[in-house]
C-alpha cells in the first residue's frame, strides 16, 4: 500500500497486526495535529515526475476497458517551503488506437497534483477542479461533524531506524450536503503524518449546487483517488504515486462508460538541497491577491487527426497558455504558495529520450481500488452519495423500439431503482 522508494530506508519487513482500539482517539488528535502542523523541518525538495493520462471505453463492467489514448509527460518538480513550486516539463510521447496519423498532446495550465499533502479542501489533481466542489479533509478542522471514524490493520515497516506503524483508518461521511470522501487513510503512529490514501468523493454538492442537476451529475461521474507517499530519510513522507479516476457513465446506454485516469509518479528526491528556484516569471504573477485570477481549463488532452492542432486561446485569461508551442512557454500563478509552469518547445518535449521504460498502452485502465471503493459508497445512504434512485436506462436497443409482423412498430420503457443499502 505504501511505498518505500528507491534512494529512501527500505523496509525489510511487512506485518499486519490488529489495531489497539484504546488508541484510536489518541491516533486522530495526532493525525488532526500534523495535519494542521506540517513538519517545518523539510525546507524543500528536487524530484522527477512522469504523469500518465489515459482514456479508454466499455460495454461491460466485467471486462477491462479498451484504450483510446495514453499521453505520458516527463516533468522536474523544484518545491520550496517559502518560495513556491516549480514545474518544468521535459518530455512527451503518447500512444493511440487511431494508428500513426494520430497524434496526442498534453497540456496542463495549472499544477495537475499535490506537491507535499491535501491541505483541507482535498482534491488530488492541484489546480484542475476534478470534481468541481473540493471534499472536506477528514482530519480538517471541524471534519468530526461529517466523518465517524473505525481503526482497522496495522501495516509495520521495519527500517534501520525504526520500526514505522502505518495505523488504518476507515473514513465514512455520515452526512451528505457536503463534498465529501469515503475510504481509508493510513496514519504513521508516531507523527500523525499520512502515508496513504485511497478514496472515493461522494456527497450531493460535488458537481453542482441544485439538487435536481446534482443527483444527475453522482450518476453520470464518479471520482476515486489513490495518494501513495514514500519515506525518504525515515522522515519525511513525500508524494509517491497520485492516481484519480474520473468513470464517466453515459445515461440511458446500459453499461457503456468512458474511464479517464490520471496517474502521477514521483522519485529520484534531494531533500533540503537549500538551492534557490531558478525563476522565468515575475514574483508579481505569483503572489497575486486578485480572488477571480484564473487561467481557466487546468488540463487539456487534444487528439489530431492529420494536420495541425488548433488551440483556442479565448479559453485562457491573457492568451498565456501554449499557442504555438514552438518556443518556450512559462506560466505562473499564485495558488500553493506561488507556482510556475515552464514548457519547452513541441520538438524539445518530442526528442525527449531519457524514459526509464518503453511506452505501452496501460495495462489497468481502472484504479485497482476502485471497485472497492464504489463498493463501499454504495453502502451509504443515497441523500450521502448524491445518486438517484429511479432512472430511466436502456441495456439494448430492442429495449427502446422493435418491430415485428404481429405486434408492428413497438416502443418501450426500461426503468431502474437502486435498492437503498441503509
Amino acid at each position: 500500500m505504501v511505498a518505500v522508494p528507491f534512494g529512501a530506508v527500505l523496509a525489510v519487513l511487512i506485518l499486519l497486526v490488529a489495531p489497539i482500539e484504546a488508541g484510536a482517539q489518541n491516533l486522530l488528535e495526532l493525525a488532526r495535529y500534523r495535519h494542521q502542523n506540517p513538519d517545518s523541518t523539510l525546507e524543500d525538495y528536487r524530484s522527477k515526475l512522469n504523469t500518465l493520462v489515459s482514456v479508454g471505453w466499455r460495454t461491460d463492467p466485467l471486462a477491462p476497458p479498451k484504450l483510446i489514448v495514453a499521453s505520458e509527460l516527463a516533468s522536474g518538480v523544484a518545491w520550496d517551503r517559502q518560495a513556491g513550486l516549480q514545474v518544468t516539463m521535459q518530455g512527451q510521447r503518447y500512444v493511440t488506437s487511431f494508428g500513426r496519423d494520430v497524434e496526442a498532446g498534453l497540456d496542463f495550465s495549472e499544477p495537475w497534483f499535490v506537491p507535499l499533502a491535501p491541505g483541507d479542501s482535498l482534491r488530488v489533481l492541484g489546480g484542475i477542479e476534478i470534481p468541481n466542489r473540493a471534499a472536506i479533509h477528514p482530519f480538517a478542522e471541524g471534519a468530526e461533524d461529517y466523518y465517524e471514524y473505525e481503526l482497522a490493520d496495522t501495516l509495520t515497516l521495519l527500517t534501520p531506524a525504526r520500526n514505522v506503524d502505518l495505523v488504518e483508518i476507515k473514513v465514512t461521511p455520515i452526512r451528505g450536503d457536503e463534498a465529501l470522501v469515503v475510504g481509508s487513510v493510513w496514519v504513521d503512529a508516531a507523527t500523525g503524518d499520512v502515508g496513504a490514501m485511497q478514496i472515493r468523493f461522494v456527497g450531493k454538492p460535488l458537481w453542482d449546487d441544485d439538487p435536481d442537476d446534482a443527483e444527475w451529475a453522482n450518476r453520470i461521474l464518479s471520482v476515486s483517488a489513490t495518494l501513495q507517499q514514500g519515506l525518504w530519510e525515515t522522515r519525511y513522507w513525500l508524494p509517491h504515486k497520485q492516481e484519480l479516476e474520473l468513470m464517466v457513465k453515459v445515461p440511458f446506454i446500459g453499461n457503456f462508460a468512458i474511464p479517464i485516469i490520471f496517474r502521477s509518479d514521483f522519485g529520484y528526491y534531494d531533500v533540503n538541497t537549500g538551492e534557490a528556484i531558478a525563476w522565468l516569471s515575475p514574483q508579481s504573477l505569483r503572489t497575486s491577491d486578485d480572488p477571480n485570477f484564473d487561467y481557466g481549463e487546468g488540463a487539456t488532452l487534444a487528439i489530431t487527426v492529420g494536420g495541425e492542432r488548433e488551440i483556442d486561446t479565448d479559453t485562457v485569461r491573457y492568451g498565456e497558455h501554449f499557442p504555438e508551442r514552438e518556443q518556450l512557454q512559462v506560466r505562473a500563478g499564485p495558488a500553493h504558495g506561488g507556482w510556475e509552469i515552464v514548457r519547452p518547445p513541441d520538438d524539445t518535449l518530442l526528442a525527449y529520450d531519457e524514459w526509464d521504460r518503453p511506452l505501452e498502452a496501460p495495462s489497468e485502465l481502472t484504479l485497482p481500488s476502485s471497485e472497492e471503493l464504489e463498493r463501499r459508497a454504495q453502502e451509504l445512504a443515497p441523500d450521502i452519495v448524491g445518486r438517484k434512485m429511479f432512472f430511466v436506462q436502456y441495456d439494448r436497443i430492442t429495449d427502446l423500439i422493435r418491430y415485428n409482423r404481429v405486434e408492428a412498430l413497438a416502443l418501450g420503457l426500461d426503468v431502474r431503482y437502486d435498492i437503498p443499502r441503509r
